[in-house]
């Protein structure tokens, strides 16, 4: 496995630092921290370059809040934008590239030119093209994942494909800088390294999986795992072994793992129900939509119009996959008329 060094200038040059500011301030220019650094970007870029080449940074404070989603909470811890997540997004511009060719084609959470629609897509080609070959789906996640990640293996994993010291102090800086659910264990969701090492620790099983037990139709989004297969035996004897190796790795396979013929039950993945003849919309993600969007207008808040416009090119993308024409007809049409006419 190729390792590489003189990763550095790239990372601290001013120009991947301008473009690592302009990247983490999409979405947030609203913001009174990314506004404070707009008014003095220059100078706080030559004084981050400055520490950096100095040594001197070091991972700031988290902030925390509950998320509560789908009946379920999750802590986010988050850093200041300023300068913490610029730093970040400077490493992930450099060695993404590394990163990402060390992973299997078939992983999409938060990797460029992949992701949600990606995953769909191909896993709905492979039903549709190989019936025969895809009549049993193996569904799999991990326990808590994030909070378990074990934090000296994952240095140890980074250090396989980079070699710079420089860079791996940095980032053995920002792995350790917090702890979850023990000392030296769990990374923050809040990160945006996290999805970049969340994906790289799940990796090597990724390899095994594709080729120890030659599985071909095998799709992971984050710590979300399918296999199709037309053997259901074969795929319990991969969820023993992965059960396996997840322990190892100090993970555990959450207990909620099921096996099914896909003609009954379709396969639920990336917010879509698949067949091999047909796709829809999970439930759940009906359900959202409906509730933010099935107001009439007339009955709207400017406040609340807002909102549902915000969501409306998501909820756009969400519903261009599968049987979907009434759902976009009824609920969709109008706004996407609205924006128009803006």
């Amino acid at each position: 496995m190729k390792r590489y060094g003189n990763l550095w200038p790239a990372i601290i040059d001013e120009g991947n630092l301008r473009t690592a500011h302009a990247n983490a301030r999409k979405g947030k220019t609203w913001q009174r921290g990314v506004q404070a650094v707009d008014a003095s970007v220059d100078l706080r870029i030559a004084l981050l370059r400055e520490d950096l080449e100095a040594g001197r940074y070091r991972t700031g404070h988290y902030t925390q809040r509950i998320l509560r989603e789908r009946g379920k909470e999750r802590i986010i811890h988050r850093l200041p934008y300023w300068p913490d997540r610029v730093v970040q997004h400077a490493v992930v511009q450099v060695l993404a590239p590394i990163w990402q060719a060390s992973l299997i084609r078939h992983t999409y959470a938060s990797i460029p030119g992949r992701g949600i629609h990606d995953a769909a897509s191909i896993v709905r080609h492979q039903l549709r093209s190989d019936p025969t070959g895809t009549t049993w789906c193996l569904r799999m996640d991990v326990r808590k994942f994030y909070p378990t990640i074990p934090h000296e293996p994952l240095k140890a994993l980074l250090a396989q494909r980079v070699k710079d010291p420089r860079v791996l102090a940095l980032l053995d800086g920002i792995v350790g800088s917090i702890s979850i659910t023990a000392p030296g264990v769990g990374i923050p969701i809040g990160n945006y390294l996290s999805q970049w090492f969340a994906n790289l620790y799940l990796g090597p099983l990724d390899w095994r999986i594709k080729q120890h037990h030659k599985v071909r139709y095998y799709h992971r989004y984050c710590d979300d795992l399918i296999l199709l297969h037309p053997d259901r035996d074969f795929l319990h004897e991969v969820r023993r072994d992965t059960g396996e190796q997840m322990a190892a790795a100090g993970l555990e396979l959450k207990g909620n793992w099921q096996a099914f013929p896909v003609a009954s039950r379709g396969v639920d993945f990336v917010g879509y129900r698949m067949w091999h003849d047909k796709t829809l919309l999970r439930e759940a993600t009906k359900r959202r939509m409906g509730a933010r969007l099935s107001i009439p207008n007339s009955r709207r808040s400017p406040a609340q119009l807002t909102r549902a416009l915000r969501a409306v090119p998501s909820y756009d993308g969400w519903t261009r996959f599968g049987c979907m024409r009434t759902l976009r007809s009824t609920v969709l049409t109008p706004y996407l008329e609205h924006l128009e006419a803006m």
